[in-house]
C-alpha cells in the first residue's frame, strides 16, 4: 500500500487511541539484535499495547506548545495534497530571514523543469500528460538531492499510477539545496529514486513489466543490488557507508549481507508499518517508526512507536506519540525536527476549517514533547497539508545574491587564489562569522550546502 494512504489511516486511526503513560525508565543498552515489542496479555478482553520495547520503558510523547519557526535553519518541505494517493507537487525552502521575516522560496516544480508533455498511449490514441515526480531522495541536510520525474508514458511508480510499456524516467540533481538542478540521466523504464546511497550513487526501484515485482539498481552505474533473504520490498534505507537497511516481511530489519540490526515482531498484535528510519548526520544514532495494531480489537486500536538507536543496533529510547509523527532530521542528540498531527483543541491558534494536513514540529525527546510549526504553515498557500520536512539545512546563513551567475568561493581570501566552488544566486551559505579583509575587499568564511568550505565575497552576500 502506497505510503501516503497508510499515513492517513493511521493518522485517523491514533486519533482515536488515547496515550498511554507512565513512569520514565533508565535507557538501557540491548545487544545486538534488538527485539522491539513484547505483548503480556492484561486482565481485560483487550490486551495493552507494549510498555517496554527491548527491556525499555516505552515513554509517551505529547503535544506541547506552538513554537515559532527556528532561526538559522532552513527546512526543506515537500507539498502537495494530504490523506490522497498523489505525487509530490513541490520542494520549497523555509526559514527565517535575519529581519526575522519568514521566506518561502520554491526550489522545485514540474513546471520549472521546463519538460514537455508526457505521451501516453491510450485505446483511443495518444494523449498529452503533465509529467510527474515519482520519487525523490534527500540527504538529511539537504546536501544532496536526487528527484525522478516520469516523462513518456506510465511509469508505475509505486502505487501511483499503473505501469505501461515504454515508460521513461528522468532524474534530476541538486547539490546546492535545490536552487539548480542538472539532469542526472535517464532509464527506459518506470522507476522510482529510493536513496542517496553515497555522493553521486542513488538507489532506484524499476518496474519492468506490469504486474511484476520492483528491481532495486544503483544509478547512474546500473548495478543490480541483491536483495537479502526474506526481502520482498521495493525499497530499502540508506546508510552512512554506503550499506542499506532492508525491512524483512517479518519484521527484521537487515544489513545487505543479511545480518540483523533490528527484530520488530508483533506477538499479538500486527505489525502494520515500518516506515521510515532516520539517522543523524553522524550516523551514531538512529530513529525508527513503527506501528501496531489489531484489526480485531474493538475500535481497531492503532498505536505508532518511535525508537531511538545506536548505529550498531543497540536501543536507548522508546516512545508512544498521542498523535500521528513523522521524524524528518535531527537537530541534537535529544531534539528532531519533522512533522505531528495535531486537533483544534491542541493549539491556541485557530486552525483553518480547509487545513486537512499536518504540521512541521519539534520532537523533545527529553522532555517528552511534540512542539507544532503553525506560522506560516496554516496560512492559505498551504492549504494542501502536506508540508512534510525532507530536510534541513544548517545555518547561521547568508544569501548569495547580485551575481547574475554564481559567487566564486575560493581556497583562501583574495582575488587571486584558488576557485572551488560557485554558489549561484539565492543559494544560502553557512555563515562561520570568520571575516578577513584581502585586496580591498571583505571575505567571509563560509560553507556551501555541499559541504565545501572556503571564502567569499561579502558584496554578494545578504546577511
Amino acid at each position: 500500500m502506497p505510503l501516503l494512504v497508510l499515513i492517513a489511516l493511521i493518522f485517523l486511526a491514533v486519533a482515536a487511541v488515547a496515550c498511554q503513560t507512565g513512569e520514565d525508565g533508565p535507557s538501557v543498552a540491548e545487544p545486538t539484535p534488538t527485539v522491539i515489542g513484547t505483548v503480556t496479555a492484561g486482565p481485560t478482553a483487550t490486551p495493552p499495547f507494549p510498555q517496554t520495547v527491548g527491556g525499555i520503558k516505552v515513554r509517551p510523547l505529547a503535544i506541547g506548545d506552538e513554537v515559532p519557526l527556528p532561526d538559522d535553519v532552513a527546512l526543506i518541505i515537500e507539498t502537495g495534497c494530504w490523506a490522497c494517493d498523489g505525487p509530490a507537487e513541490s520542494f520549497l525552502r523555509v526559514y527565517r530571514d535575519p529581519s526575522g521575516h519568514i521566506r518561502s522560496d520554491t526550489l522545485l516544480t514540474i513546471d520549472g523543469l521546463g519538460l514537455p508533455p508526457r505521451l501516453v498511449t491510450m485505446p483511443e490514441g495518444v494523449r498529452e500528460e503533465p509529467p510527474f515526480i515519482t520519487g525523490f531522495a534527500m540527504r538529511p541536510d539537504g546536501s544532496e538531492m536526487v528527484v525522478s520525474v516520469c516523462v513518456r508514458e506510465s511509469c508505475g511508480s509505486g502505487g501511483l499510477e499503473a505501469w505501461s510499456p515504454n515508460s521513461k524516467t528522468a532524474f534530476f540533481r541538486s547539490t546546492d539545496g535545490g536552487v539548480t538542478w542538472q539532469r542526472f540521466g535517464e532509464l527506459d523504464v518506470g522507476s522510482s529514486v529510493v536513496g542517496v546511497v553515497r555522493e553521486g550513487v542513488v538507489l532506484v526501484s524499476s518496474w519492468q513489466a506490469e504486474m511484476a515485482p520492483a528491481s532495486l539498481s544503483l544509478f547512474p552505474s546500473g548495478e543490480v543490488v541483491q536483495t537479502p533473504l526474506g526481502v520482498t520490498s521495493w525499497w530499502a534505507f540508506p546508510l552512512p557507508g554506503g550499506d542499506l537497511l532492508w525491512p524483512a516481511d517479518d519484521g527484521r530489519l537487515l544489513h545487505s549481507d543479511g545480518s540483523v540490526f533490528a527484530v520488530v515482531p508483533a506477538d499479538s498484535w500486527r505489525l502494520s508499518w515500518v516506515p521510515h528510519i532516520n539517522h543523524d548526520p553522524t550516523g551514531a544514532r538512529f530513529a525508527l517508526q513503527w506501528v501496531l495494531d489489531n484489526p480485531g480489537s474493538p475500535g481497531y486500536q492503532v498505536r505508532q512507536y518511535l525508537g531511538i538507536f545506536r548505529s550498531d543496533g543497540r536501543l536507548d529510547q522508546a516512545f508512544s506519540p498521542s498523535e500521528l509523527l513523522f521524524v524528518g532530521s535531527w537537530l541534537g542528540p535529544g531534539l528532531l525536527l519533522g512533522n505531528t498531527g495535531i486537533s483544534p483543541s491542541q493549539l491556541p491558534t485557530p486552525i483553518p476549517q480547509s487545513f486537512l494536513g499536518i504540521l512541521p514540529a519539534f520532537i523533545d525527546l527529553d522532555a517528552g514533547l511534540i512542539h507544532p510549526i503553525t506560522d506560516p504553515f496554516l496560512g492559505p498557500d498551504w492549504k494542501g497539508g502536506r508540508s512534510l520536512v525532507r530536510a534541513v539545512l544548517p545555518g547561521p546563513f547568508s544569501r548569495v545574491v547580485g551575481t547574475g551567475s554564481c559567487l566564486n568561493v575560493r581556497q583562501e581570501p583574495g582575488l587571486s587564489t584558488q576557485i572551488i566552488a560557485c554558489a549561484a544566486d539565492d543559494v544560502l551559505v553557512r555563515d562561520t562569522g570568520d571575516t578577513r579583509e584581502v585586496d580591498g575587499v571583505i571575505w567571509l568564511r563560509v560553507v556551501t550546502p555541499a559541504g565545501v568550505e572556503g571564502w567569499a565575497s561579502t558584496q554578494y552576500l545578504q546577511e
